[in-house]
């Protein structure tokens, strides 16, 4: 249908000039579509109305579109010229040419913006159209077509920044949000026709003329940072030097009530604490460490708004050396940078609060304080820790004395060494591993200086790791194939009995009932611990060979098994490690009835009035049983024959002993 109108409008107008009606004959069909360069499919039609209301009505589409200017054949080749608006705009044109977009993107035409990508097509508006696309409202939406959308696009050779959700919680962002059409926006800093590669000595954003740009709009500020010392290093050539969004961003830029505190910690304290710098530059190595002692910095870090900070003494643009006379910290000039907070200050007050006189060779006096007190520390810290340790060995001693003779064998030596080798390999693999996940700890960088780096660090994990798989290989071995662990393996596995056992202690010290509870060989939390133990193991020992040995795991796993094994290490290292500080040492340390140490693992042995106390249903096994009664003393085998019986030989001892056999009449 479309061929043959257009036969007829042909042989009709064949010596007449092409109109737009011409051209809408075809393209005012909404669904008349035609194949870019790329060979995708394009829609075709153009809205006459739309087109009528923008800034190009009244010009003929051949304006335009001019390789189309004498075409008296239809339908037109498919494959038209790119409309030219240099045509009519030479001077944007010119300029646009220059610019980081006008070169194609350096090798990536397909990639580059066009004219039509940010004013739009047939529906180009002013940019006082509040529906425009360079309406100063709409263009953080404009730019972002490109500069956010095609951070996620993969054929891209590079990334684009992300910007506009920073912008718009900037403090320009919000001023542009409320209507302000004085606000900055995309084009104020990175003028439309003419943008730059930052590195361009040219560019609005250079290192060299952010200031100026900036300046456009915050004069004052752009006069006082021209004259800091700042400005100066940059204008030297000193690139590191600060400029004004190394301080305030670029893009989410903090309102002035909120960027002193931004500045003093995100900016002052890194750059004066950048090692490079300081080595560079020779700068002060202690202006940082001193200011965050001070009681300045920490009701800074304590969130206190009003709190002073880096800009509150030395200025936020106009930073000075000391020993320049207009300098807020110059000598002469103290007083008056003090009095913005305190009243009645003196120079003896203003000289108080320096960062010399808050070193020690500052301030003689101040050598003689830390002196004196790292004396009395250590001494009188010293006498008491010692003074306690006397007191607790005193403990220690009463309980193996208490055990001597009247004692229940707890564990055997075989089971002394493997709890041993398990809790000197877990405390050295727990030390070793979270030194790795958090090195800037401060007991981390006291394993440095006792010289353990990297290498060593690696080397002493993997030798603990090494030394805890052959115990727990050897305990499986002693539970399987030794009578005295098959014994304590079916000793250990959990029962229902267990369940009413917890319920039972529970209510009992809760207060809920009276009656104590009495406990097996091992209790719910022994047995609980255990197989938390033999799990832990598993899984440690499982994702620790696939973080040994990820090249050889990953020839026949997928690659998420290398991070997954990380993970599932790291998390539970931490809950092994919490589980043993918070239950386990709880129960054998500081639990009243085992305070200060339930000294089983290094003697085996257990106060046989403790473990009468505590699991009388084990003893009273035994004694029915007839079993393993060689883990008690011979003087108890030999005379008594329940539980009762054990009850009153422990409190009359050897009396016992002879009323039973009669010798006492």
């Amino acid at each position: 249908m479309h061929r043959l109108v257009l036969l007829i409008l042909t042989l009709i107008s064949s010596g007449f000039a092409q109109t737009n009606e011409d051209c809408m004959v075809c393209h005012a069909d909404p669904e008349f579509t035609g194949l870019n360069k790329a060979g995708t499919e394009i829609s075709m039609g153009v809205d006459a109305n739309i087109y009528e209301q923008s800034v190009h009505a009244g010009f003929s589409c051949v304006d335009c579109h001019q390789d189309l200017t004498s075409t008296v054949d239809y339908p037109h080749p498919d494959e038209l010229q790119p409309v030219n608006c240099g045509n009519c705009h030479s001077d944007a044109q010119d300029e646009y040419s220059q610019t980081l977009h006008g070169l194609k993107f350096i090798n990536m035409p397909e990639l580059a913006p066009k004219c039509s990508d940010c004013h739009g097509q047939h529906n180009i508006l002013p940019s006082s159209n509040p529906v425009s696309s360079t309406y100063f409202q709409n263009l953080p939406n404009t730019c972002c077509e490109c500069h956010e959308a095609r951070s996620t696009v993969s054929e891209t050779a590079f990334k684009q920044p992300c910007v506009r959700s920073e912008y718009l919680r900037g403090v320009h962002g919000k001023l542009l949000m409320e209507g302000y059409d004085s606000a900055p926006t995309c084009n104020t800093c990175h003028p439309a026709h003419s943008i730059l590669k930052r590195i361009d000595p040219n560019s609005t954003i250079y290192k060299l003329n952010i200031g100026n740009t900036c300046g456009g709009c915050h004069i004052r500020e752009l006069a006082e940072y021209s004259e800091s010392i700042h400005s100066r290093a940059l204008s030297h050539g000193v690139l590191e030097s600060a400029t004004c969004t190394d301080c305030h961003g670029e893009h989410q830029i903090m309102h002035p009530d909120s960027a002193n505190l931004v500045a003093a910690h995100d900016v002052c304290i890194d750059c004066h604490t950048n090692k490079e710098l300081v080595r560079k530059y020779d700068l002060p190595q202690t202006v940082v460490s001193t200011y965050v002692d001070s009681y300045h910095g920490l009701s800074v870090r304590l969130g206190r708004k009003d709190a002073a900070t880096c800009g509150s003494c030395h200025g936020n643009h106009r930073l000075l050396e000391a020993r320049d006379p207009y300098s807020m910290v110059n000598e002469n000039n103290l007083i008056q940078t003090c009095s913005k907070c305190h009243s009645n200050v003196t120079i003896s007050f203003a000289k108080s609060y320096t960062h010399e006189a808050m070193l020690i060779k500052g301030n003689p006096v101040n050598f003689y304080i830390t002196l004196i007190y790292v004396v009395l520390i250590v001494g009188v810290i010293g006498a008491m820790f010692l003074h306690n340790v006397i007191i607790f060995f005193k403990y220690i001693r009463n309980k193996k004395k208490e055990e001597k003779n009247y004692f229940i064998i707890r564990f055997k030596q075989a089971e002394i060494f493997q709890h041993a080798g398990l809790m000197i390999s877990f405390s050295v693999l727990a030390i070793s591993g979270f030194a790795l996940k958090f090195p800037d700890a401060g007991w981390v960088n006291l394993l440095g200086s006792i010289g353990i780096d990297e290498w060593s660090r690696r080397v002493i994990h993997r030798v603990s790791a090494v030394i805890m798989v052959l115990v727990s290989f050897y305990h499986i071995y002693y539970v399987l194939f030794t009578v005295r662990g098959r014994y304590l393996l079916k000793q250990i596995m959990f029962r229902m009995s267990d369940i009413p056992e917890m319920i039972q202690t529970l209510q009992y010290y809760l207060g809920l009932s009276r009656k104590k509870p009495e406990y097996e060989e091992f209790d719910y939390t022994e047995k609980a611990e255990y197989w938390s133990l033999v799990w832990g193991n598993i899984v440690m020992t499982i994702t620790g060979l696939v973080l040994w040995f990820p090249v050889i795991v990953t020839g026949f796993a997928p690659s998420w098994i290398v991070r997954a094994s990380e993970l599932i290490h790291f998390y539970e290292a931490i809950l092994a490690t919490l589980a043993i500080v918070i239950f386990h040492l709880f129960f054998v340390i500081v639990h009243p009835e085992q305070y200060p140490m339930n000294l089983s693992w290094l003697t085996g042995k257990m106060s046989l009035r403790a473990a009468l106390h505590k699991h009388p249903r084990w003893i009273k096994r035994m004694l029915d049983e007839k079993t393993n009664l060689e883990l008690l003393p011979e003087l108890i085998q030999a005379n008594c024959q329940t539980l009762d019986d054990i009850e009153n030989f422990l409190k009359f001892g050897e009396v016992y002993k002879e009323l039973k056999t009669g010798k006492i009449y």
